[in-house]
């Protein structure tokens, strides 16, 4: 056993970055958008312009690509209709479409939170 190491001390951490996804995203070209609990309208929807294709890590919190911390794989990105994609997204939910705001750029290929 190394000296000063404890099993415990990586669970703790590994609970703690868990809870820190502050809310859901998406990233597509690289830019974060946040998910909100807005509904976009079937009328209000213009082209598809991409999908999630990785998963975020909930263990290290890295992601790259167009990924997602809450929405699978294969998840649908459209415009919407009178917004720019480089503001807002809607993104294909259970429910229907959510919309999704740009919030920050990603700061590399591999980015941890």
């Amino acid at each position: 056993m190394l000296v000063g190491w404890s099993p415990y001390c990586c669970r703790i951490s590994l609970s703690v970055h868990a809870l820190s996804w502050a809310y859901a995203f998406v990233v597509l070209d690289g830019r974060v958008y946040e998910v909100m609990d807005v509904a976009v309208l079937e009328a209000d929807l213009g082209e598809v312009v991409g999908e999630v294709k990785t998963m975020a890590d909930d263990m290290d919190g890295s992601y790259y690509g167009d990924a997602s911390n809450m929405y699978p794989i294969g998840t649908t990105y459209r415009s919407v209709k009178g917004e720019a994609v480089e503001d807002v997204l809607a993104v294909a939910d259970e429910s229907g479409w959510k919309r999704a705001e740009y919030r920050n750029d990603a700061r590399s290929a591999c980015v941890t939170t």
